[in-house]
């Protein structure tokens, strides 16, 4: 089915609702909302590829509703449809189609977004621990809990699966299964408080770290610590496993330390540089590298199987900095605030050298990019607010 066609679909299910007394107007931002208007924005038509890569373009802005304030969370729904995002005041979603926002309400403390793998719902955490699950279609509540008592904001979640781990500052963590609403596990997985944590795509084995150094990968259905990984001391500021599970990496201040999941081996520890994954670490889709990314003036990217660095992007590194792999792994995505927003052809990389191609931004405080799991669009997050969307469809006059 094709993304226009489902969206039609979805479109057609809203009117429905909202003329049965499911939508409101968006006069209200507290209650969910079709918006009625949108600015001048062009479908996305086809996966971006090495091949027609050059055919990108600006498709069009996603705009909020009264002041619009720095978007600070957001998610895509599976099926590269919808975004929704998180600003000071506001929980918004649109529909990266037509460019019409699906519904607006208040924020309510929420820290987190996120959709369950049905792409039908999408939840929230905010900062007590509460997790509320709404429906995409228009935003309506459908349930809310409390997920963790003693919430710090430690989580990890795995949306293929729609399993959601949660910490507190006991050490207890608790493994939930969202769209069921359903508590799976609960157990002490330290004494003290957890400092971040990291879920395999799967679900099923969970790293769990604290600022002393120490991580423990759990077997979290039978509620068994398979291994401990002591980093001497360094914080664990990210974690995260490799797309297949086989490997963990730990980001400390100084350096990325890549461990076996089968054994709890260490592997290699990989010098970044002090802060050197202070803004983002992330395998690329096939795992071939692991990207690092923060106060070092260059974004690195790591070869995973030869434990080697892959390359380096100059002038990439910075606060405020983003990056997303294309699905296909084969580009990359990057931003800084003040600074370009470039792609690049990692299968050109070398040591020395990588091809690269600078977008023509609207923009120079863009602060977050994300990449749609069809490869259809590129999201461009802007500080003030905006969200400019990237892809090869009908090419149109349209101000930024």
């Amino acid at each position: 089915m094709s993304r226009r066609l489902t969206a039609l679909l979805i479109g057609v299910m809203v009117l429905i609702l909202a003329a049965c007394g499911g939508g409101g107007g968006d006069a209200d931002p507290s209650s969910s909302s079709q918006e009625a208007t949108a600015p001048p924005f062009a479908e996305a038509v086809t996966e971006i590829t090495l091949d027609n890569v050059s055919q990108i373009h600006y498709l069009g802005r996603l705009d909020q509703p009264g002041t619009p304030s720095t978007i600070f969370a957001h998610a895509l729904s599976p099926d590269g449809i919808h975004l929704a995002g998180l600003t000071n005041d506001l929980f918004i979603e649109w529909n990266l189609v037509s460019g019409r926002r699906v519904f607006t309400t208040l924020r309510d403390r929420a820290l987190y977004v996120y959709y369950t793998p049905d792409k039908d719902h999408l939840f929230t955490i905010d900062d007590r621990g509460n997790l509320r699950l709404f429906t995409a279609a228009l935003g309506e509540e459908v349930a809310s809990f409390p997920a963790h008592i003693r919430f710090n904001g430690a989580l990890a979640y795995a949306p293929d699966v729609g399993l959601l781990a949660i910490g507190g500052e006991g050490g207890t963590v608790r493994i939930w299964d969202v769209l069921a609403q359903e508590k799976l596990a609960e157990f002490p997985a330290f004494a003290v408080a957890i400092e971040t944590m990291a879920l395999t795509a799967d679900g099923e084995r969970l790293a769990v770290a604290t600022r002393d150094g120490f991580v423990r990968l759990w077997d979290w259905r039978n509620e068994t610590q398979l291994a401990e990984l002591d980093h001497e001391g360094a914080r664990p500021d990210k974690m995260a496993f490799s797309p297949d599970g086989s490997q963990l990496a730990v980001g400390t201040d100084a350096y990325v330390a890549l461990w076996s999941v089968a054994d709890g081996e260490l592997q290699v520890a990989l010098p970044t540089g002090d802060g050197g994954v202070s803004e983002v670490m992330k395998y690329s889709p096939d795992g071939r590298f692991l990207l690092t990314g923060g106060i070092p003036e260059s974004i690195l990217l790591w070869d995973t199987a030869e434990y080697r660095m892959a390359g380096a992007l100059p002038n990439t590194g910075g606060d405020r900095l983003g990056a997303a792999f294309s699905p296909d792994g084969n580009l990359l995505l990057t931003t800084l605030w003040g600074g370009a927003t470039v792609l690049w052809d990692l299968t050109t990389l070398t040591e020395q050298t990588v091809n690269r191609a600078t977008l023509d931004a609207p923009s120079r405080q863009v602060i977050n990019v994300d990449w749609t799991a069809d490869g259809f669009s590129l999201i461009l997050i802007d500080a003030s607010g905006p969200v400019y969307v990237w892809g090869i469809g009908e090419v149109f006059e349209a101000e930024p």
